[in-house]
């Protein structure tokens, strides 16, 4: 290290600089990283409070064949009734 001469010293000191540059470039990069992730968390949150808002308005859908059976049920103990009456009123006493 004693052999060190002026000029290799001048080149030794402008690369600690570049090397410490970047190493605040690289700082700035990473705070800026975290400052936009924090923004995109509170962005995905809002989205999925929503999502959750309009998941809960949301009336549960039931299955075609379940609503059809239940029509086709309502509609025979109609018919079921009917004849019913019919046949009572048949009967003389």
């Amino acid at each position: 290290m004693d052999n060190i001469t002026p000029g290799q010293s001048m080149e030794l000191a402008v690369a600690i600089g570049r090397i410490e540059e970047m190493i605040k470039s690289l700082f700035t990069t990473v705070k800026e990283q975290a400052i936009s992730m924090r923004d995109l968390d509170e962005r995905v949150r809002e989205l999925e409070k929503s999502v959750q808002r309009i998941e809960a308005n949301q009336s549960p859908k039931q299955p075609w064949y379940a609503v059809v059976g239940g029509v086709v049920g309502i509609i025979t103990g109609l018919g079921s009734l009917i004849a019913l009456i019919v046949i009572v009123s048949t009967i003389k006493p």
